[in-house]
């Protein structure tokens, strides 16, 4: 017995020649394999078996080190591309050699010839994966600097490399689907990549596409104040115009957001709690709608209508909106700024404070009170540019901390860039109820009305306790306490009374049964609007037009909203500097089909700014459990909120 490339060959014996009496062709006869050679060939099978199974769990085993390491690697964006990212492909690809070597004997198995292949495919996907970490390197240490520098072609060239290298991974990821398939289980986790690398492209494709263009674009960026909350945010006192040129930054002006008003000929009744402080709408009361996309665009409306815009045509492309814990944030990492001009040093301690201490001493008429701000952003710009490598990594986690937590917000008129950053969930939208929606939603929003800085002063925790009932109704019990640790500061606007206009948003047709804690505020305004030359802006008046007071049986003031598929409860609830109170809601109404297996999703979109202690818990009906935790009660707690909390539940009978 032998074998010939693989095959096994019978050993044919032919019969002797001899001189018969009659000439006669007799047939070559097949002997069959003796009991000792079928053993033999059984074991060597038996031990080609069990290699292969051996050899297969060890390549299994070093496939699956070389994933966690490599999902490790790109799991910190920060150190993408840095000297710690380079070590590691190094070794994830001496794995891969190891892995390769290992493959070797199993290929000549035709289920298992495609390893090898696989291994030269994510040999590859490495190669690429280190260019594109070499590359976002570079775009970490010099990204600011060419924008800033007016080196955006520069700029745009590094993101359309990237974009080319994303594109090679998919080509690659492709190929290793087919492979991996023959082999493995593991084909939907590759082709997941595979669709992952095509979202990085198209969002680098849209980035692309909106820099580079001929055209100028200007974005108004805001710089919200957290002191003196409103709904989409804190209250923008200062804005900026920056003007981008093919990617690079032509232009940042930073002005006062009362200068664009100064300028703005519409006459607009503003919100009806507003009234009393100020005689019309502008630009700087636009954040009073919960969401930014809904507040920036008003925003735009109203800046593009004031002579100050009108004159030269200009038309915004967009708003980003950060608030000053951002700048806290980088603070820490460039070090204190000089203000020469004003003979201040600001740091991550006392930015807020200076800043606005210097606002109120510079508060003239007919003067900019925002003019320290001229100074101290290009200080700070500047101090960003002079940061070494590892802060830059660190810059990079500031960015992208602060925009899951709602402290940078974005929006876009170009509506893929608005998908874009909306899909990354940092568009600052409230969450849009699906229409077979079974769950609950809840969102706490607050705007300070003529109530100082005080919000930097108040603590707020957020309890929401539900019941589901023995037929499927859900009963809530919201339980809002605030505390106003101001009073004995330095500062007149630190020490004055939380005056706040408190909105819970909930799901449609929900049914209030009781409020205690809200109180009434006369709004008294300041000017006559019947048959004056004041006209309603059309979107406020959408959601004006639902505002009901609610009587009896609720024991407190309270008004009644729809707007944005919500339904909305509005009370006032101040509060004096030292004092702590508490403000409940009991309401329902929701119903939930009792089968096994029944799915329930609870959404607390968080107000931007607004930081708060919240709880839930919720309990099942008789006879129900939660599955995800083996009993009647679901409980979570959290004092630092993302921008939203998703939380799925399934009930499981007993």
């Amino acid at each position: 017995m032998s074998f010939n490339n693989g095959r096994m060959v019978a050993d044919i014996r032919h019969p002797k020649e001899g001189k018969p009496e009659h000439r006669q062709t007799k047939k070559p006869k097949k002997k069959g394999l003796s009991v000792s050679k079928r053993l033999a060939i059984l074991f060597l099978f038996i031990v080609l078996v069990v290699a292969s199974v051996l050899f297969t769990v060890n390549i299994r085993n070093s496939a699956k080190n070389i994933y966690r390491s490599f999902k490790d690697l790109t799991g910190n964006v920060s150190n993408f591309g840095g000297l710690g990212f380079e070590i590691s492909l190094d070794s994830i690809e001496q794995d891969l050699d190891d892995l390769g070597r290992k493959a070797q004997f199993l290929s000549l198995a035709p289920q298992l010839k495609e390893i090898p292949g696989a291994i030269g495919d994510l040999k590859e996907i490495i190669s690429v994966v280190a260019n594109l970490g070499r590359v976002f390197s570079g775009l970490r240490e010099d990204g600011l600097s060419l924008a800033f520098d007016g080196r955006g072609e520069e700029l745009i060239g590094a993101l359309k490399l990237m974009r080319f290298d994303l594109n090679r991974l998919k080509e690659v990821s492709d190929s290793l689907v087919e492979r991996v398939n023959s082999i493995s289980s593991y084909g939907k986790e590759v082709a997941s990549l595979g669709e992952q690398l095509i979202d990085l492209e198209n969002r680098l494709d849209v980035l692309i596409n909106f820099l580079d263009v001929p055209e100028k674009k200007n974005l108004v960026i805001l710089f919200e104040n957290p002191s003196e909350l409103r709904p989409s945010g804190g209250f923008a006192g200062s804005y900026g115009v920056l003007v981008l040129e093919r990617g690079g930054i032509e232009n940042l002006e930073v002005n006062d957001i009362y200068y664009p008003d100064k300028f703005l000929k519409k006459k607009i009744i503003p919100p009806f709690q507003l009234q009393g402080i100020t005689p019309n709408w502008g630009a700087r009361d636009t954040n009073w709608f919960f969401d930014f996309a809904d507040s920036s665009k008003k925003l735009l409306e109203y800046l593009e209508a004031s002579e100050v815009y009108q004159k030269d045509s200009i038309r915004f492309d967009g708003v980003i909106a950060l608030n000053v814990r951002v700048v806290e944030d980088i603070l820490r990492l460039t070090g204190p700024i000089d203000i020469p001009e004003y003979g201040m040093s600001l740091n991550s301690n006392n930015f807020l404070r200076e800043i606005q201490e210097q606002v109120v001493a510079d508060r003239v008429p007919g003067e900019n009170p925002k003019e320290v701000l001229k100074f101290a952003v290009p200080a700070l710009i500047d101090a960003l540019g002079k940061l070494d490598g590892e802060k830059k990594g660190g810059l990079i986690d500031v960015f992208m901390a602060h925009a899951k937590s709602k402290d940078i917000k974005f929006y876009f008129r170009d509506s893929s860039m608005e998908e874009m950053v909306v899909d990354m969930g940092s568009g600052g939208r409230d969450y849009e109820l699906p229409k077979d929606f079974t769950g609950d939603y809840l969102a706490v929003v607050n705007a300070n009305v003529a109530g100082g800085k005080t919000d930097v002063f108040v603590d707020q925790n957020v309890t929401l306790e539900s019941t589901i009932d023995a037929n499927g109704v859900v009963q809530n019990k919201l339980l809002i306490t605030r505390r106003h640790r101001g009073g004995s500061e330095p500062e007149v606007f630190y020490n004055q009374t939380n005056q706040n206009f408190l909105r819970i948003f909930t799901l449609p047709g929900i049914i209030l049964d009781y409020i205690e804690g809200g109180t009434r505020k006369d709004v008294k305004p300041l000017v006559t609007y019947v048959g004056s030359e004041y006209v309603k802006d059309q979107d406020l008046s959408e959601l004006e037009e639902t505002r009901t007071l609610l009587a009896t049986p609720v024991d407190g003031y309270v008004e009644r909203y729809t707007y944005s598929g919500k339904r909305i409860f509005g009370t006032w609830f101040n509060l004096e500097p030292g004092e702590s109170k508490s403000l409940e809601f009991r309401y329902g109404g929701q119903r939930v089909s009792l089968v096994d297996g029944q799915k329930y999703k609870f959404v607390l979109d968080k107000q931007s700014g607004s930081e708060m202690q919240f709880e839930y818990s919720i309990v099942a009906p008789e006879g129900f459990v939660w599955s995800e935790t083996g009993n009647a009660r679901f409980q979570y707690r959290e004092r630092v909120l993302p921008a939203r909390i998703e939380i799925d539940l399934t009930l499981k009978k007993k």
